[in-house]
């Protein structure tokens, strides 16, 4: 017989080639199922943190406006909040890009070489009891705690993105707090008459912006 027309079939009265097909039919099934699945799984992990993202932007926001904690934020940021006697030509570049961020514990304080604050921040008063304090965000110099693309984009980022710190949220959320001046004019002061602060949230894995906010905010009424 002619060994073209011969037809291998198993129990079931199946040819080998059928099963082979179906099997590979299957197979491909599998797979994009498979891929659709992990793709789903993507999905649901990008929305949690973006979803995280937003809760977070907005318990900074709603944070930095509690009349009591604007105080501590403004006795960390002294420096950002005056005016220099020669204007802003007479600054270092170190101490623009200060002047440029907003830190929110004290963490983020930067120490001379003589162990005094670099910029005349001013530490809480531990003598006082003011009950618990709330920390929102972490500081940590070494750059340990950013993604290389952040430490790539700007060296200064470790100075001025922290890691937020909330028992309810995983910690894989950045922060970065930027100080926009309303004006140029010499009478304009900043503390009574306010700065923009952009709130900037970033993934702690990939270093992605995940969202961002604006707040008009007023050191001293």
């Amino acid at each position: 017989m002619n060994y073209l027309k011969e037809t291998i079939l198993d129990e079931e009265g199946l040819s080998f080639i059928e099963i082979l097909a179906t099997m590979v039919i299957l197979g491909i099934a599998l797979l994009s199922l498979s891929s659709l699945m992990y793709q789903n799984f993507i999905v649901i992990d990008q929305n949690k943190l973006k979803e995280e993202a937003i809760f977070c932007r907005e318990d900074i926001k709603e944070w930095l406006t509690y009349r009591a904690q604007t105080q501590d934020v403004t006795n960390l940021n002294t420096f950002v909040l005056t005016t220099p006697k020669n204007g802003e030509s007479s600054l270092t570049e170190e101490q623009r890009i200060r002047r440029s961020y907003l830190i929110l514990d004290e963490s983020g304080i930067q120490i001379d070489s003589k162990g005094d604050a670099l910029y005349g921040e001013i530490s809480r008063d531990g003598s006082i009891d003011r009950g618990e304090i709330v920390s929102k965000v972490k500081y940590n110099f070494t750059g340990d705690l950013l993604p290389d693309s952040l430490l790539q984009e700007d060296e200064y980022n470790k100075y001025y993105i922290g890691e937020y710190v909330n028992q309810s949220v995983e910690n894989s959320l950045l922060v970065k707090v930027q100080v926009v001046r309303k004006s140029d004019r010499s009478d304009y002061n900043p503390r009574k008459d306010g700065v923009r602060l952009d709130i900037l949230i970033y993934s702690k894995e990939s270093g992605m912006l995940l969202t961002e906010t604006y707040l008009n905010w007023v050191a001293e009424y």
